[in-house]
C-alpha cells in the first residue's frame, strides 16, 4: 500500500471513531511520506478530539511547513488556539484562512467561526476576495455568493451594459416585426416612428424630471449643487453657475442634489421639492391624455400617446422606495424621499445639516479648500457634535497642507467616536456609522503615513491602515492608505498590486491618483526601478503638480 491507501484506511477509522487504528494509518503513510499534509491535518484532529492540544498544533504546525497556504490546517490550527483561550492569534489565523480560501463551503465556515470569535461579520467578496469584518454591507446574490459594494456596483453596471443592449436588440427586433408585418402598408411608416420615439423619450424625460426638482428648490430659497442626469461614469461635466451638471453613461435615471439654507419650514420645502419631479410627469399625462387612443401608434405619429405611456412609466418607478447608485453618489429615489419626509426621518436639523455639508464637499470637489473649510467651522457652530462635518473640515485642512493639524482632528473625532453612546449624538445614523469609523481610521492612518517622522509613527499609521482595510476595503481611498503602508513597511510589490488597483477605480479623484501615483514612484524607487519611478512621478505631476505629497516626493527621488 502506498500513502494514498494509508491516508484512506486512517479516514475510515476516523470516521468510525477507531482513534488506535486511524493514528497507526496516519502515522504509517507519514513513514512512506513524512511530507503528507493529510496525515498531519487527521492526526491533528485526533490529538484535539482526544484533548491534546499541543500534540495537535504541532501536527497542524508541520502541516503548514509543508504546505503554507493550506486552508484547512489553518482553520484547524485557529481552533485550537480558540480552544486554549488564546482567542487573538485564532482570530488572526482563522482571518488568515479566510483570506486563502477559495472553496464556498470552507469560507462560509470560516466565516461562522470568526462571527461567534469577534462578533463580527465577516464576509469574502466572491470575486475580487476582499474580506470585511463589516458583512452586512455586502450583498447576496439569486445564486448564494457574498458581492463586496465595489463588485456589486460593478456587477449592476454590467446589468445596466446588458439591459441597455437588450432594449436595442428588442427595438431592432421588432422593428424588422414590424416592417415584415407592415410592408406596403400605410401603417408601416408611424409604426416605425412611433417605435423609436418610446425608444428615446424616456431618456428625453430625464431632462423635465431633474429641471422640475432643481426649478422647485431654486423657487423654495434652496440651493442646487448637482443635476445628474443618467448612471454609470460620467461622460460630460462642467459647473454651470455654480451647480455640477454631471452626464451619466446610461441614461437610466438621474438625480439632484439640493438643500435649503434656512431651517424655517424645510421640511415643506424639501417635501415639495422632492415632488416636483412627480408633479411634473403627472402635469405632461394631465395635458395630453385628452384625445388618447391606442389606435394612434399605427395610424400616425403618437407623440400624445407615447408621452402619456413614458411619464406613467416614470411616475412608478420613481415612486418606489429605494436607493440608487449612480456611479459617483447615492441617491433615493422620490418615493423614498418623500416616505422619510411624512414619517419624520427626515427632520428640519437633519436638512439644515445637509445644506453645510453639500456645499463643504461640493467645494472639496471643485478643489476650492479654503472655502470648504469656512463652511465646516460655519457649520460647526451650528452643529458642533457632527461627525461628517468634522471630518470635512479635517479633510479641508489635509488638502490645505496641513498635515499635522489635520492628523490631530482626525484622532480627536476618533476617540469622540468610540465614546459616543449613539449614532445620534454624532449627527450620523446607524446605518453609516460602521463606514464612517472606517475612514476616520483611515485618515489618522494616512496623516501619520505621509507625516512619520520615525519607525513608531510609521508602523501606528499601518495598525490604523490595516483597520480600516479589514473593515471597508472596497472603498478606494482605504485601499491606497493601505498600499502606502504596506510600501512604508517594506511589503513593496503587495504596496504596489494595491497601488494599481486604486487607479482602476471608477470614483477615483485626480488628487487621490496623484496621490498613489507618488507612492507608486516611491515603492519603485526603493526597488531600484528608477525609470519606472520617474514615470510614476511625471503621471502624478501632469494630475496635481501643487500637492504636498507630490513635492515630498520630488525632493526625495530627484535629490538622489
Amino acid at each position: 500500500m502506498d500513502a494514498t491507501a494509508w491516508i484512506e484506511t486512517g479516514n475510515s477509522h476516523k470516521d468510525n471513531q477507531a482513534w488506535d487504528k486511524a493514528i497507526a494509518a496516519y502515522q504509517y503513510a507519514l513513514t512512506l511520506d513524512p511530507t503528507n499534509i493529510e496525515a498531519h491535518n487527521g492526526l491533528g484532529l485526533i490529538s484535539h478530539y482526544l484533548g491534546n492540544l499541543v500534540e495537535a498544533e504541532t501536527h497542524y504546525q508541520t502541516a503548514l511547513r509543508y504546505a503554507p497556504e493550506n486552508v484547512i490546517a489553518h482553520y484547524n490550527l485557529g481552533l485550537i488556539y480558540k480552544a486554549r483561550g488564546d482567542l487573538d492569534l485564532a482570530i488572526e489565523t482563522l482571518d488568515h484562512a479566510l483570506e486563502l480560501s477559495t472553496d464556498p463551503k470552507h469560507t462560509t465556515t470560516i466565516e461562522v467561526q470568526l462571527l461567534e470569535l469577534t462578533g463580527q461579520t465577516y464576509r469574502k467578496c466572491h470575486r475580487c476576495g476582499n474580506i470585511s469584518t463589516l458583512g452586512h454591507f455586502y450583498k447576496i446574490t439569486l445564486s448564494g455568493k457574498a458581492l463586496c459594494p465595489q463588485c456589486y456596483s460593478l456587477s449592476l453596471e454590467k446589468r445596466n451594459r446588458r439591459h441597455n443592449g437588450f432594449w436595442w436588440i428588442f427595438a431592432v427586433f421588432q422593428f424588422i416585426v414590424v416592417m415584415l408585418c407592415s410592408w406596403g402598408s400605410s401603417s408601416f411608416f408611424y409604426e416605425i416612428i412611433n417605435m423609436t420615439l418610446l425608444i428615446v423619450l424616456p431618456y428625453l424625460m430625464l431632462i423635465p424630471h431633474e429641471l422640475s426638482h432643481a426649478g422647485a428648490a431654486w423657487l423654495l430659497k434652496g440651493s442646487i449643487f448637482q443635476i445628474r442626469l443618467g448612471q454609470g461614469p460620467p461622460l460630460w461635466e462642467r459647473q454651470i453657475h455654480g451647480t455640477l451638471v454631471t452626464l451619466g453613461r446610461y441614461p437610466l435615471s438621474g438625480a439632484c442634489a439640493f438643500a435649503f439654507p434656512v431651517r424655517h419650514r424645510l421640511r415643506l420645502r424639501r417635501f415639495l421639492a422632492a415632488a416636483a419631479g412627480l408633479l411634473s410627469s403627472v402635469f405632461i399625462i394631465v395635458l395630453f391624455l385628452p384625445g388618447f387612443q391606442w389606435k394612434h401608434l399605427s395610424t400616425s405619429i403618437a407623440l400624445r400617446e407615447i408621452l402619456v405611456i413614458v411619464n406613467g412609466g416614470l411616475i412608478l418607478s420613481n415612486l418606489w422606495p429605494r436607493r440608487v447608485n449612480l456611479g459617483d453618489i447615492e441617491t433615493d429615489t422620490d418615493g423614498a424621499q418623500l416616505w422619510q419626509i411624512l414619517t419624520g426621518h427626515y427632520t428640519a436639523e437633519l436638512g439644515h445639516l445637509e445644506y453645510f455639508l453639500y456645499r463643504a464637499l461640493y467645494a472639496l470637489k471643485a478643489q476650492v479648500f479654503a472655502q470648504a473649510l469656512t463652511v465646516c467651522e460655519e457649520g460647526l457652530t451650528l452643529y458642533p457634535a457632527s461627525t461628517l462635518l468634522k471630518n470635512t473640515r479635517a479633510t479641508a485642512l489635509l488638502e490645505l497642507g496641513c498635515i499635522s493639524e489635520a492628523r490631530a482632528a482626525f484622532i480627536e473625532q476618533l476617540i469622540q467616536f468610540k465614546e459616543a453612546p449613539s449614532p445620534q449624538d454624532l449627527g450620523i445614523t446607524e446605518l453609516n456609522r460602521d463606514i464612517i469609523n472606517a475612514i476616520l481610521l483611515n485618515n489618522v492612518a494616512y496623516t501619520t503615513l505621509i507625516d512619520a517622522q520615525n519607525l513608531t509613527m510609521t508602523q501606528m499609521g499601518y495598525d490604523y491602515a490595516r483597520k480600516a482595510y479589514r473593515m471597508a476595503p472596497w472603498v478606494n481611498q482605504i485601499r491606497g492608505t493601505w498600499g502606502i503602508a504596506l510600501v512604508e513597511t517594506g511589503e513593496i510589490q503587495t504596496g504596489i498590486e494595491h497601488l494599481l488597483k486604486t487607479q482602476e477605480h471608477p470614483t477615483a479623484t485626480t488628487r487621490e491618483r496623484a496621490v498613489h501615483l507618488t507612492y507608486l514612484a516611491i515603492a519603485h524607487w526603493r526597488s531600484g526601478a528608477y525609470e519606472k519611478a520617474t514615470e510614476f512621478l511625471k503621471q502624478a505631476q501632469k494630475l496635481s503638480a501643487d500637492h504636498y505629497v507630490v513635492h515630498k516626493a520630488e525632493m526625495k527621488i530627484t535629490s538622489q
